[in-house]
This record gives structure tokens, sequence and C-alpha cells, in this order.
């Protein structure tokens, strides 16, 4: 696997705004944060590309195994009706080449189980980026939310507070505590997506043994 991706992964999951936007002196916060969200999406496009090519591998050494295990069992049948016909020439010959074909299968198998975890991380990453990518767009939408406030209200003092908060939060650090109703909604939420990630996860394992069994 390429190592370029696991590190730009972790970048992008383990940074926060506020390093950003330090780096980017000058400019507007909700355009750095903008910015980072379409990295997000494009690191998403890249490795959704690598996960295509590692599923066309699979498939394609799939087919060769099978491919090779037919010709296996046919030199079977082939060194038994050598030998029963006193030609152990030709049953030597046949058993050499079932030992090649073996020496095949192992490597075979052995790339097969690579791609099936290059697959499976590719697609944790595809998962842990798409939660990265909504949890920024929240937070620009709630700072958003809350500059505005800032402008328009009579009592500004509260207002600063909240984009204040609402900031510090996409910035990494503490933000504004939850209401118990609003915890509620956050327990659903994270209820229903697990369940989610779960109708996906077997959506793609039988999708994968369909495959295996085409």
């Amino acid at each position: 696997m390429n190592e370029n991706i696991v590190g730009r992964v972790s970048r992008l999951i383990s940074g926060g705004f506020n390093a950003l936007i330090d780096a980017a002196e000058g400019m507007s916060p909700v355009l750095v944060m903008k910015e980072n969200v379409r990295e997000v999406n494009s690191a998403i496009a890249d490795i959704r590309k690598e996960l295509g090519l590692s599923i066309v591998r699979k498939e394609n050494i799939n087919a060769s195994i099978k491919n090779d295990k037919l010709k296996h069992e046919e030199l079977k049948e082939q060194i038994a009706i050598a030998i029963e016909g006193d030609r152990e020439d030709l049953a030597a010959s046949g058993v050499g080449k079932q030992i090649d074909i073996e020496a095949q299968l192992n490597v075979l198998e052995e790339a097969l189980s690579e791609e099936g975890k290059n697959i499976n991380k590719f697609e944790g990453y595809i998962t842990a980026l798409q939660g990265k990518a909504r949890e920024m767009e929240e937070a620009i939408e709630d700072f958003c939310k809350a500059t505005e406030e800032v402008e328009t209200a009579e009592n500004t003092s509260n207002t600063v507070a909240k984009a204040e908060a609402a900031f510090a939060r996409v910035s990494g650090h503490v933000g504004k505590p939850s209401s118990p109703s609003d915890k509620n909604k956050e327990v659903q939420k994270l209820k229903e997506l697990s369940e989610m990630q779960r109708d996906t996860k077997i959506k793609t394992r039988m999708a994968g043994l369909k495959r295996i069994g085409n």
C-alpha cells in the first residue's frame, strides 16, 4: 500500500482548523475551512480510485487461482492415466507441472490476502474521511451562524461568546456545552450512523462473497 495515502489520511483526520488558519494569515477563516473540506473530498476521490483498482486486482487474482486449480485437477487425471499406461515419464512431467502450479497458487493466495486487506483499509479511510468532512461542514455552518449573530444582535457580548465557542470547536478546542436534548439527538444520530455503517459492511461483505462465488 502507498505510504503517502496513509500519511495523507492521518494528516487530514488529525489536523484541525486552528493550525491552518494560523498558517493562512490574512485569509478569511471560512475560506480556509472550506478549502480544507475540499482537500478532504479530493482525498476521498483519490482513495476511491485506489479502491477500484484494488478490487479489480482481487478479481483478477481470484480468476487466476480458479484457473490454476482447474489445471491442477486436470493434471491429476492425466497423471493417473499415464501411470496406468506405464508412462512414468509423462506422469513425472505432469507431477512437475503440478508442483509449479502449487508454488504459483501460494503466491496468488498471498497476493489475494494482501488485496483484501488493502480493500478493507481503503474502505475504512473513506468512511473516516467522510465523517471528518461532515464534521467540518457542520462546524463551518455553526461558525457562520454565530458570526451572523454577532453582526446583527443588539447584545453583542453574548453572541461574541457564541462565535468564539464555535470557532474554538472547529479549531480543536473545547466547545460550548450541549443541552440534554442536544445530547439525546447526538446519541440518536450516532446510533443511526452505527446502524448505517453496519448495513454498509453487510452489503459490502455480501457483494464480496458474490464476486468470489462468481
